[in-house]
């Protein structure tokens, strides 16, 4: 598991420095494809939500 994160750093970390928090920085075309990354990654954190949490994008 250690391999896999080490991987994805070392390929995320210098896009990021180069373009910064924006969609190229994350190797996404424009921000509808960097949201629906997120939406995705956050999906099941959203279907076990208490009825109390608001969340929007």
């Amino acid at each position: 598991m250690k391999k896999i994160i080490q991987h994805q750093i070392d390929l995320y970390q210098p896009n990021f420095i180069k373009h910064g928090p924006v969609p190229e920085g994350m190797f996404c075309n424009n921000m509808t494809t960097q949201n629906e990354r997120y939406r995705q990654l956050l999906n099941p954190l959203l279907n076990c939500k208490s009825s109390n949490f608001q969340f929007t994008i």
